[in-house]
């Protein structure tokens, strides 16, 4: 669903001091960036913004932009897009002295307008170490910690922020989530797989039947990722996020935005430092890559974010339920 504006009308006294922005069809503004967005809504407001450059994309549940269907039916019939030759990544000086600090301004505005709508979340299945470490993480109030030293440190850099997270009870570092983010069908196919192996491989007992508590339980867990409202309508773009080079996800995804450029994460996997990844999935039509120990691509994904908590208790119920073991 297209969400539309409205504008005052402006007096024409007042119009010769108020920038000018082209709304033809026929001529377009270039390939518009975050700054250039932020400049623009500072200056003229977000009104003005979304008649040049096009009014946010609004869906009616914020799950469907984790299809295929809703990037294809984005694209139109928009011609394919190649995939550019690999992708400048970021590194956490770009991400913490301009990227973050301006993401988390777009984010609060984008908010303003999403109230009311649902917000994406996003599922993993990891082993409980990464688990723990995460939740340890929000535990020590580093999520609101991290984004108040963006927003008001005079001295932003990746040497200062790493002295910031290693001071003593520091509330302030990178979310230490690793790998692929999905929707809750691929996190619950991949905590069915491992639980389905430790239950195969059980010890049976006197009458051949397998004992549960000889189980050798997988040490995993399911951690749900909320976004901030107005999120999803962000995050993917070519400001944020790299997509493969192949899959028809990232294809329909490039597509989706004519005139501007993706960078392509490496390989099949789409990672590149700063930016969030995207590839095509054999169980889901695609997942989310943040790096692995990449403190750029966390740091970054951490500012979309609104919460996180674990959910292991409705994937183990959902495990038992359809495979009526344990």
């Amino acid at each position: 669903m297209v969400q539309q504006h409205s504008e005052r009308q402006t007096s024409p006294a007042r119009r010769t001091n108020t920038p000018q922005i082209r709304t033809d069809t026929t001529a377009r503004p270039g390939p518009a960036t975050a700054d250039s967005i932020l400049a623009l809504q500072r200056s003229v407001g977000n009104a003005a913004v979304n008649r040049a450059l096009g009014p946010v994309q609004r869906v009616a549940d914020a799950k469907e932009v984790l299809t295929n269907s809703h990037w294809q039916a984005r694209a139109g019939n928009n011609p394919p897009v190649a995939a550019s030759a690999g992708g400048s990544k970021r590194d956490l000086d770009d991400v913490i002295k301009k990227v973050a600090p301006d993401l988390l301004e777009r984010l609060r505005r984008e908010g303003r307008g999403a109230a009311g709508q649902k917000q994406l979340k996003l599922y993993r299945t990891m082993d409980s170490d990464e688990a723990e470490a995460i939740l340890a993480w929000k535990g020590a109030g580093k999520h609101a910690g991290t984004e108040q030293w963006l927003r008001s440190s005079g001295n932003r850099s990746a040497t200062a922020f790493h002295a910031a997270k290693t001071a003593p009870d520091s509330q302030i570092g990178a979310m230490p989530v690793k790998k692929h983010l999905g929707d809750w069908e691929q996190a619950h196919h991949y905590y069915k797989l491992n639980h389905d192996r430790s239950y195969d491989e059980a010890a049976k007992g006197n009458t051949g039947r397998r004992v549960p508590e000889a189980a050798s339980r997988p040490s995993q867990r399911t951690l749900e990722f909320t976004l901030k409202p107005g999120a999803h309508e962000v995050l993917f773009s070519p400001d944020y996020m790299a997509p493969a080079s192949e899959g028809e996800g990232p294809a329909n995804l490039r597509r989706a935005f004519p005139g501007r450029t993706f960078q392509t994460g490496s390989g099949n996997e789409g990672g590149l430092p700063g930016y969030v990844g995207m590839k095509s999935e054999q169980h889901g039509d695609f997942s989310l890559h943040v790096g692995s120990n990449t403190e750029a691509t966390q740091l970054l994904f951490q500012m979309f974010l609104q919460d996180v908590r674990d959910v292991t208790p409705k994937a183990s119920r959902q495990w038992h339920d359809t495979t009526d073991k344990y």
